[in-house]
């Protein structure tokens, strides 16, 4: 009858808008894929930060919105225009007699990523970092690459198919690597992390992109964002000098004992505020403190509404009593260049239990009357 025909039909209509918001969702950047440039960078990065300057999704007419706020930013039509000229002009002061317009812009396709795998590199080899810029228009990249290097003192190298410029491309003592791939401009310190990151796009080895905590975490955050954030503290600890002058053995224990931090997070345009999110694995163990608890605080409801800048921390006190106990507890007080007990007599608490009172913290940075402000706002419990 009508109504099964009617029921039918509305089924039918569902079905097919279904499938094709599937393919819509399908087609869809999603939010845990890494980026192009990211692919390039390796499993063990101590620390790796990625930035949008093709402003991906909404950021774009977000970031206008917020920058609008701002002199001569007040003309959302021209924000493109005045992005193009803040780099032009950061260019021009570098020194590297490149142009942002001329040079840069043409086969950019923006983006960016900056990291590093160890802080302490071998005594007389450069520093350790890469940086990826995303390709769009190779061939104008090539031009350019072969432009500026003829005639230097560059050496040339071929590996997996691509060339690899190794040398000091201008007169300044800087010696650097570079390397043009389909879809990224690589440049690094070290010869051997270029090859690396060729190794890693070439799936020889895993990538920070295989590794699971950058996966979760990178499916949580948007799909749209202007950079991210991540750090890995084991690595980094990994690559620091080993027994550190002046520090006690007992301290780089506890240091160790936090080899399981770990952070990631994203920086995105809201419309009339930025906003940091971040997300952690929190050190347990010994001597820690538990994590503090999710909830909302009552501080941002008295800060001022010329609050310009915002920070907030959970169970403050919790935190540094916990830090002062583990830094008291690694450090031979007999050798403290003051007598600590007459200091602890003179409080009338222990160092540790000083601050115990505090609960949240909110720190605010203030701009009116054209003048700065700020200030400290905290919740206590006794």
């Amino acid at each position: 009858n009508d109504r099964w025909r009617w029921m039918a039909a509305g089924l039918a209509t569902l079905l097919v808008v279904a499938m094709i918001g599937g393919v819509f969702l399908l087609l869809r950047p999603q939010a845990g894929a890494p980026s192009l440039v990211a692919m390039y960078a390796p499993a063990d990065a101590a620390a790796y930060i990625e930035a949008r300057l093709d402003f991906p999704g909404d950021q774009r007419d977000k970031l206008a919105t917020f920058m609008g706020r701002f002199p001569g930013f007040a003309d959302p039509a021209s924000f493109q225009q005045k992005i193009d000229e803040s780099l032009e002009q950061a260019f021009a002061s570098s020194q590297t007699g490149l142009s942002w317009a001329t040079d840069i812009d043409p086969w950019f396709g923006g983006q960016v990523a900056f990291w590093t795998s160890t802080l302490n590199p071998a005594p007389g080899t450069p520093p350790a970092f890469m940086v990826a810029f995303s390709v769009e228009d190779r061939a104008l990249l090539d031009q350019l690459v072969a432009t500026k290097l003829a005639g230097s003192d560059m050496q040339q190298e071929q590996y997996k198919g691509f060339t690899l410029w190794t040398g000091n491309a201008t007169d300044e003592a800087r010696r650097m690597s570079l390397a043009v791939t389909d879809d990224a401009f690589l440049v690094s310190g070290r010869n051997e992390d270029l090859k690396g990151a060729l190794d890693v796009k070439a799936n020889e080895v895993n990538g920070l992109a295989d590794n699971e905590f950058f996966l979760q975490q990178l499916g949580a955050l948007h799909a749209d964002r202007l950079g991210i954030f991540y750090y890995d503290y084991a690595t980094a600890l990994t690559s620091m000098p080993q027994g550190m002058p002046g520090l006690p053995t007992a301290c780089l224990a506890q240091m160790n004992a936090m080899s399981n931090l770990k952070m990631m997070g994203e920086v995105r345009a809201e419309g009339d505020y930025m906003a940091l999110n971040m997300r952690g694995l929190y050190p347990t163990g010994d001597g820690f403190p538990p994590p503090p608890s999710n909830k909302r605080s009552p501080l941002l409801d008295v800060m001022p509404a010329n609050t310009v800048a915002y920070f907030e921390a959970r169970q403050v006190g919790r935190a540094l009593q916990s830090a002062i106990s583990q830094l008291l507890s690694c450090v031979d007080t007999g050798q403290a260049p003051m007598d600590l007990t007459q200091i602890e007599q003179a409080l009338g608490v222990s160092f540790d239990s000083y601050f115990d009172f505090i609960d949240d913290t909110g720190v605010a940075l203030t701009y009116g009357d054209s003048k700065w402000g700020g200030g400290i706002v905290a919740t206590v419990d006794d």
